[in-house]
């Protein structure tokens, strides 16, 4: 799995490929920063 950025310039949205097949995780997370990994250095 990898974690990307996709769409235009500027407007970039957060998304995640898994087998080539790339997938919006835009209505979850508002991007991969620093507090989406804050929430989940916490899971553990």
């Amino acid at each position: 799995m990898k974690l990307l950025r996709f769409g235009k310039k500027g407007a970039e949205k957060p998304g995640v490929e898994i087998k080539g097949k790339r997938l919006d995780c835009s209505q979850h997370f508002e991007d991969w920063n620093h507090n989406f990994f804050h929430i989940v250095r916490h899971l553990n």
